[in-house]
């Protein structure tokens, strides 16, 4: 009785074991996959704020040739305007002129 009893409890202390065993493992397996799954994180985020970045870097440089292109458009703009204004004003001095010698 008394070696079944010692053979019983040696067969349960090495279920024991290997029970302890398979929790380490799949303890180590999560932990593994945890690492695994920041570290993928970490990647995607690093990837997501290099995107942000190139993506400001762009938006700054369309802004600055909008605002380029929109002063350019103003200073045309201002040149046509005073050429017109010298065409109009040279156009009323030469009608007034007319009239002087009609008068």
């Amino acid at each position: 009785w008394i070696l079944f009893e010692s053979e019983f409890l040696s067969f349960n202390m090495q279920q024991v074991r290997e029970l302890v065993q398979l929790a380490i493992d799949g303890l180590l397996k999560a932990e593994q996959e945890i690492k695994q799954q920041k570290e993928e994180i970490a990647s995607q985020q690093a990837e997501f704020e290099q995107k942000a970045a190139d993506r400001e870097k762009e938006l700054a440089t369309q802004r600055e040739q909008l605002e380029t292109e929109q002063e350019q458009t103003e200073k045309d703009l201002a040149a046509h305007l005073t050429a017109f204004e010298e065409k109009v004003t040279k156009h009323e001095a030469e009608e007034f002129k007319g009239r002087d010698r009609i008068a």
